[in-house]
Parts: structure tokens; C-alpha cells; sequence
């Protein structure tokens, strides 16, 4: 065999280890956030230059400097979100929608709290997780996405997740032990019916009166509306009506 024709199947061979294996070269990256407050659906607003996507997880760490309040830029889909140490706290600005996928929002390492204002969809089932870091995730946008009768949404780790929009979200959620719950509007619950529940499992040990719901400060006046609620093996059932809040000041 001459030497154009060797290089030639050898570029062929090349071609096709490079096809064989480009699935693998394709799994789920931890992408950072540049320090700047660019949209983030722009390659500029993360290192690299490249907009995370939903086989993704979109990264706030110590290369963020300050704080940072930015805008979609555009309607995104992230496979999760974690949060470890940027300068300040993280802000997400109303307008657009971010799906979130099975990855959910990670904060157990957390220094700061994380705000999502934009459109939040669920994309699949997910945890966020507070791990031990004892910090907030502010949710003021309204929460879709999930199937009725399935398990969509687990709220675990010691942190405070504060639900203010209309939410429309459908499925189970469960709010673990050590996870507190801020309602702040009569819908943050999502879809009512008993496919629709909200569970606080009781497991270990749990001290008496530890609530798992509240109201937020700004909600004490207008009454939440639980649907289909279980908390620490008391059932409260939607039956249209408000009532009353476990664990409410």
C-alpha cells in the first residue's frame, strides 16, 4: 500500500473511533459562570463560552467575585444548577423560563442564597438539596412542569426554600427533615388533588412542633391553601377552602 493511500484509511479509522465514541464525550459538565452578568444564554457568560444545555449543570463558584443578578436572555434548559462559592448571593431576573432537569438545584455546599424570579419548569424528577449549608432558595417565578401521581420535586437538607409564585406544578413533593418551606401565595403548593400531595415523611428523629410549612412574612394575611398535605403522619386534605398552616407564626 502507497503512503497517500495509508494516511488515507487511517484518516477513515480516525473518522470512525471518533463517531464510536462521541456519546461519551457528550456526558452531563459542571459549566462556570464568568464573572460578569452577561444573559446567560450568551457564550460570553460562561468560561469557556459555552451556554450550558439540558445534559448540563450550570456552575456558581469562586470565579464569580461579588454578587450577580442576571438575566435568561432567553427561554434555557439546564440538566441542574449548583451553588458553592461565588462572591454574593445569585440572582435569576424575571423574564423567560429555565427547565430544570434531574439534576435540580444543588446546594449543599453553598455560601450564599440563590434567587430564581424567572419561569421555573420542572423537567423531571429532582431533588434540591441543602445539604448542611443552612442557606435559602428564593423562588419567585411560577413553577410548572411534573405529571400528576409522580414523585417530582424533593426539598432536603438543612436550607429554607422560600415558594411565593401561583404555582402550577403537578406531582408529589417532599420536604425532608431539616427542610423548612416558606409559602408565600395560596397556590405555591401547585395543582390541588390528592395526586398532587405534599409529604413530609416522618423518619429518625424529628423534635416535636419542628414545622415543615410556614407562611412567609408577606403572606401572613392572605391564608395558604394546602392541597393534600401530609405532615409528620397528619393528613390535611384540599377541600377548597384555606386552612390553617403547620408550624405558622
Amino acid at each position: 500500500m502507497n503512503a497517500p493511500a495509508l494516511r488515507k484509511h487511517r484518516i477513515i479509522l480516525s473518522a470512525g473511533i471518533a463517531t464510536l465514541f462521541a456519546p461519551a464525550l457528550h456526558a452531563a459538565l459542571d459549566l462556570e459562570k464568568a464573572n460578569n452578568t452577561d444573559p446567560l444564554n450568551v457564550g460570553t457568560s460562561w468560561v469557556g463560552g459555552v451556554v450550558p444545555t439540558a445534559t448540563d449543570v450550570a456552575l456558581w463558584d469562586s470565579v464569580v467575585t461579588g454578587p450577580n443578578t442576571v438575566n435568561l436572555g432567553g427561554d434555557l434548559s439546564f440538566l441542574g444548577i449548583k451553588i458553592t462559592n461565588p462572591g454574593g448571593a445569585v440572582t435569576i431576573n424575571t423574564g423567560n423560563t429555565l427547565t430544570l432537569g434531574t439534576s435540580g438545584v444543588n446546594m449543599t455546599t453553598a455560601t450564599r442564597d440563590f434567587t430564581i424570579n424567572s419561569g421555573l419548569a420542572l423537567g423531571g424528577a429532582q431533588t434540591w438539596d441543602f445539604g448542611t449549608s443552612g442557606h435559602r432558595l428564593n423562588v419567585g417565578g411560577v413553577v410548572s412542569g411534573g405529571t400528576a401521581g409522580t414523585s417530582i420535586l424533593n426539598i432536603t437538607g438543612n436550607g429554607t426554600t422560600l415558594l411565593s409564585g401561583a404555582n402550577t406544578f403537578s406531582g408529589r413533593a417532599t420536604i425532608g427533615n431539616g427542610s423548612l418551606v416558606n409559602l408565600g401565595n395560596n397556590a405555591a403548593l401547585g395543582a390541588a388533588g390528592a395526586t398532587n400531595d405534599t409529604v413530609r415523611p416522618l423518619t429518625g428523629t424529628v423534635p416535636p412542633h419542628t414545622p415543615a410549612l410556614q407562611a412567609a412574612p408577606q403572606a401572613q394575611q392572605i391564608g395558604v391553601r394546602l392541597n393534600h398535605v401530609h405532615v409528620n403522619g397528619v393528613q390535611l386534605l384540599n377541600d377548597g377552602q384555606r386552612a390553617g398552616l403547620i408550624g405558622g407564626r
